[in-house]
């Protein structure tokens, strides 16, 4: 198991922030996130991944639609 720290972007009207969040996940999960970035199937918006969908409900916990995937590092 690996942890990885993803930094995403959030909107609510103009307002823009970031925001980053630790995760625990297998290590080919890590690798293709840390590999791939955007391009990785858990974090694209157009399959809608796992980690995706996590960050887009931390993004409506906090108030603010996602707007996109940003990076990640190996904590």
């Amino acid at each position: 198991m690996k942890k990885i720290c993803i930094t995403y972007k959030m909107r609510a009207g103009d307002e823009v922030a970031k925001s980053c969040v630790t995760l625990p996940m297998t290590e080919a999960r890590a690798e293709s996130i840390l590999t791939l970035g955007e391009d990785s199937a858990f974090v694209s918006p157009h399959v809608q991944g796992s980690v995706y969908r996590v960050l887009a409900n931390m993004a409506i916990c906090q108030g603010y639609d996602y707007a996109g995937f940003c990076g990640a590092e190996l904590v």
